[in-house]
């Protein structure tokens, strides 16, 4: 059964969907050779926030073939509660299935179709990069292990990249918030400006709405929205009115 991992490991090719895959090697690493990424170190802004990812989401697409429509459906049906299972018994790890094509017609005696798997990774307690990346190793492995199982012949599985979530953003808002008011209080609280210094000027105001910047096993980048403009220019000074000479 050929096992193709997207972007993940060394040995990379061309994917029938044009997409970077590995084919063979059950010990492939996502973590080895690939293209380079943004690296994880980047230095963060003064109102960003780098936090730990609670989960990382695999997306996982096991292509089945068989000679007949009927087949094919029974191949589907019957492997995808067995692969739910397997790569769900890990404690950290949970496999959904989320969508099942129906079988299309290659050719007079081939039928084939795609069941859609999300793997979930639990991140949760886990400080280093070093222990998230052995976690999703692990459960990356279960997927890895159905390779020659005699009972999955005509299967091909798809692995994606991981990508990192957390369950509930919001919960830093206050937090980003903060930094972002803090060069405001900075500059509030300065002593000696001159008087044509006026810190009123400025008005700001934010939804609330935190945006991920940046995703890598060091942690997520967050930031929340935050916009500032200048406040309504205050009205001309009117030129004293001088009476005309000979005018009572």
């Amino acid at each position: 059964m050929p096992l193709l991992v997207g972007a993940l490991g060394c040995g990379l090719g061309s994917g029938p969907d044009g997409a970077s895959v590995h084919r063979g090697g059950s010990g492939a690493s996502y973590r080895g050779e690939q293209a380079p990424r943004e690296p994880a170190a980047t230095v963060l802004a003064a109102h960003q926030l780098r936090v730990v990812p609670d989960v990382a989401q695999v997306a996982v697409d096991v292509r089945l073939r068989a000679k007949t429509f009927e087949e094919s459906v029974d191949l589907g049906r019957s492997v995808t509660p067995s692969l739910r299972a397997r790569w769900s018994q890990d404690e950290g790890c949970a496999s959904t299935q989320l969508d099942r094509s129906v079988p299309e017609r290659v050719s007079d005696k081939s039928w084939t179709s795609t069941v859609h798997f999300e793997l979930r990774v639990s991140l949760k307690g886990m400080e280093t990069v070093e222990q998230r990346a052995q976690q999703i190793e692990m459960c990356i492995g279960r997927v890895h292990a159905v390779e020659g199982d005699p009972k999955l012949a005509g299967v091909t599985i798809v692995v994606g990249r991981p990508s990192f979530e957390l369950h509930d953003p919001t919960v830093y808002q206050q937090q980003l918030l903060r930094r972002r008011f803090a060069p405001l209080l900075t500059v509030a609280s300065t002593t000696g400006a001159p008087s044509q210094f006026n810190v009123q000027a400025l008005e700001c105001t934010s939804q609330g709405s935190i945006r991920v910047v940046q995703r890598t096993l060091a942690g997520l980048t967050l930031e929340v929205d935050f916009d500032c403009n200048r406040g309504p220019a205050p009205p001309p000074i009117q030129p004293p009115v001088v009476a005309a000479a000979g005018v009572h």
